[in-house]
């Protein structure tokens, strides 16, 4: 950023976009919000966009490197024991306290509708993870 581009981004943030916006929004994106014309506010989305594309590039290669260290370290160790399951939970036996493990396979139509099923009845229980299956 140039030194006008952070004294405008610091006088936008000081008054009006402080109300606005949360404290973390990036500067490009300030000064893409108030451009004056739209090749301006082009050129900003396209250096934000830059940025959060190379960012997201480095967190995806740090997730692979996670994913291989996790095998590493767990081998051929189950993700889930599921002998620590209950035998014969139903829909109907669910509390609203519940953490549901829903396992599905891909394309697997029953298994879309349980997903969906899933989705549609969020307030009737604490949290879920869903688990695609070989």
């Amino acid at each position: 950023m140039t030194a006008q581009e952070l004294s405008e981004y610091q006088d936008l943030f000081a008054h009006i976009r402080r109300y606005l916006s949360k404290e973390n929004i990036s500067p490009l994106e300030v000064l893409g919000i108030h451009a004056d014309n739209a090749e301006s506010r082009r050129a900003y989305a396209k250096r934000w966009a830059k940025i959060v594309y190379e960012d997201t590039q480095r967190v995806l290669a740090f997730q692979r490197a996670f994913d291989t260290a996790m095998r590493e370290l767990i081998a051929d160790e189950p993700l889930i024991d599921m002998t620590k399951l209950p035998a014969n939970s139903r829909a109907s036996n669910i509390l609203p306290s519940d953490h549901l493990l829903l396992f599905v396979k891909p394309d697997c139509y029953l298994c879309s509708e349980a997903i969906f099923a899933l989705l549609e009845n969020t307030n009737a229980f604490h949290s879920a993870d869903i688990f695609l299956t070989e």
